[in-house]
């Protein structure tokens, strides 16, 4: 699935791309974990709230209201999968153990 913000001329500055699947990383509907595929953000819009505002789209999706855990691929660490965090708690301050989470983490 696809989130995008978009501004008053209807233009794209943030994008997110997640899939929600189970234990094994298998497509399934109301499954546990939710996937990170993608996200960008431009440039102008980083620091701001786009980050947070795409974690509640992602959160209000009605297909994600099961899901208990997150990650993603992070960059820094060849693409390796990030931790399992915990769902709530991501979404609720868009930070993990006092880390921003910030948007060159995630990768397709």
């Amino acid at each position: 699935m696809v989130c995008t913000l978009k501004d008053r001329f209807d233009y794209i500055y943030a994008f997110i791309e997640f899939q929600i699947v189970d234990f094994q990383g298998q497509f399934k509907d109301n499954g546990a974990y939710i996937y990170i595929q993608d996200l960008w953000i431009h440039p102008t819009a980083q620091g701001g709230s786009a980050l947070k505002k795409l974690i509640k789209l992602v959160n209000d999706h009605p297909f994600s209201k099961d899901a208990l855990f997150v990650y993603w691929d992070n960059l820094k660490n060849n693409e390796r999968k990030t931790p399992s965090y915990p769902r709530k708690r991501l979404a609720k301050l868009g930070e993990y153990n006092g880390q921003k989470i910030q948007s060159y983490a995630f990768s397709s």
